[in-house]
């Protein structure tokens, strides 16, 4: 009991022997930096103070091979257009990440026939934008492949002689093609309305074309890098976006890995109704929670919102155990676009006087929150959308510059990257600190440390409103034999031999006047860190 009070970490995920088994792990999207070459000390220096282990970002085809490549699996053929992404592969490694590249955007000469020229724009009267009209899903996979060739550590980096571009072993395929405008057509025929049905007696087409894509990209990518992780789906969380009605999620992922039934008890589809299997190494979503908390639900019960990731769980396992996904084994699941608008500045929206986000410091509990609950559910990694603010995107971990104490609006016309301003939410991003009550007297912790060092500590600190001071959290210690009484020491969590930083406490006795606690890290080779105080939650 004693030990158990004073130490105990805690490390989940390591079933695939690929990057996919490095445990739990937090990523940041590079939305909202200016990624050009003149910013590369400033876009290294903003993902380097995140703490994260995975640089996301998109990497478009339709820019990459804007014209047919003559052979489309050598990433040397001149047609393709390498600058982007090489960029993403040096600020990745320069900031001491690895990258992850979600790739999507189909270039027009592999997009299907008979392309609409209306009825999928933002307004639903606009020319199609961006999403992709049956991409050819050959095609597809030879890109993968020369993809996957270019950032195998091996290639010459064009810029920089005698140096090689990073490699890359992280691939997200698609985004969101739940969506129609990422994918289209959703339907055979018809359109969609509410409840995944498709009018004029259309069938759901998208999962079924997104599955052909999905198994040409995996087979391109590990021709090239066998070991590599290719992870599918980054489905949108809800069954509606700004073009109306959309696949719930996980009737997506559902019918994507040949399952049937529901969210609560997904089943295996007989063979002849999915008589081809997908191929993928793990799924992901983006469980945008806007006006929630970290364990609500969509109001679908197949929608994807943060307190969803359980069912996309069950569904992931059950097509594992089943073999209706291959290859055999388990597959990772990803939350690889979520995070909390803060207001100010606040998102305004079309209703007059409406404005989505929370407070800077209620955005904070949230996102520590958020990042436990994530790893109690079997979610492997989690990806903040993005960096900096943007003007219709409050999301950042930074403030784009500082507030103004008359307006409490941040885009300074002339502000650049050097002028980001850290919100509450970045250190509790890159030090997250979870604590809740077991009982009226009792609770317990779950931190993700910054200092990953097998062997170093986490200790912990409590805040009383009788003394206003913090002091150690203490537990039941060895008897000392002497006295013959209990000794007390301060709750310290160890971290074992290939830590992912993870580490929870078993319940500990709340002190009397707790108003707050805190973390501290440290170990050989890294600087002693403390997070943000935290309020003990009630359950």
């Amino acid at each position: 009991m004693i030990l158990l009070a004073g130490i105990v970490s805690v490390a989940v995920g390591a079933a695939l022997p690929t990057a996919a088994s490095a445990g739990f792990q937090l990523g940041i999207d590079g939305s909202g930096l200016n990624l050009g070459l003149s910013n590369t000390s400033s876009s290294e220096t903003l993902v380097t103070a995140t703490g994260s282990s995975v640089f996301r970002r998109f990497v478009y085809w339709s820019q990459v091979a804007p014209q047919r490549p003559g052979n489309p699996t050598d990433p040397s053929d001149p047609a393709y257009k390498w600058a982007a992404p090489d960029q993403l592969a040096r600020i990745a490694a320069g900031a001491g990440t690895s990258a992850m590249f979600a790739m999507y955007s189909a270039p027009s000469w592999a997009e299907g026939a008979n392309r609409p020229t209306t009825g999928y724009g933002r307004l639903m009267n606009e020319p199609p934008y961006p999403g992709s009209w049956r991409p050819n899903p050959v095609e597809l996979g030879y890109f993968a492949q020369a993809l996957a060739k270019r950032y195998d550590g091996n290639t010459p980096d064009p810029l920089f002689p005698g140096r090689k571009l990073p490699a890359v072993n992280l691939f997200e395929a698609w985004n969101e093609p739940n969506y129609k405008m990422f994918l289209a057509p959703q339907c055979t025929k018809g359109t969609m309305i509410a409840g995944n049905i498709c009018t004029s007696g259309g069938k759901l087409a998208a999962p079924e074309h997104y599955r052909l894509m999905l198994n040409e990209f995996f087979k391109g990518v590990k021709n090239s890098q066998p070991s590599a992780v290719v992870i599918g789906g980054a489905l949108g969380p809800y069954g509606n976006s700004s073009q109306g009605y959309e696949i719930d999620p996980q009737v997506f992922a559902r019918s994507l890995l040949c399952l049937g039934g529901s969210a609560a008890a997904p089943s295996p589809l007989p063979a002849r109704s999915c008589p081809v299997k997908v191929n993928l190494d793990g799924l992901s979503f983006h469980p945008y929670t806007l006006t929630g908390t970290p364990t609500t639900k969509a109001s679908s019960p197949n929608g994807g919102a943060l307190g969803n990731a359980p069912d996309l769980r069950r569904a992931l396992d059950r097509a594992a155990s089943t073999g209706s996904v291959l290859p055999a084994g388990r597959k990772v699941l990803w939350e690889t676009e979520t995070g909390w608008m803060t207001c100010p500045p606040c998102r305004s929206t079309v209703n007059a006087g409406q404005a989505i986000g929370v407070a800077p410091d209620v955005a904070a509990r949230y996102t520590a929150e958020m990042i436990y609950r994530a790893w109690s559910w079997g979610v492997d990694g989690l990806v903040w959308y993005g960096i900096l603010d943007s003007p219709t995107w409050p999301a950042g971990l930074n403030y784009r510059c500082a507030l103004s104490a008359t307006t409490r609006f941040e885009f300074c016309p002339a502000a650049g990257q050097s002028d980001a301003v850290a919100k509450p939410s970045l250190a509790a991003f890159r030090f997250p600190l979870f604590s809740a009550k077991t009982s009226s007297t009792m609770a317990f912790s779950w931190v993700l440390s910054p200092c990953k060092v097998p062997g170093s500590t986490v200790r912990l600190e409590v805040l009383s409103s009788r003394t206003k001071k913090w002091s150690a959290l203490n537990v039941p210690g060895p008897v000392d034999p002497k006295t013959k009484r209990p000794t007390s020491i301060p709750l310290t969590l160890t971290l074992p031999a290939g830590t992912d930083g993870t580490a929870k406490s078993a319940a500990w006795t709340i002190p009397t006047y707790t108003t707050s606690i805190r973390a501290t890290a440290s170990g050989t080779g890294c600087s002693t860190e403390t997070s943000i105080a935290m309020p003990i939650a009630s359950k």
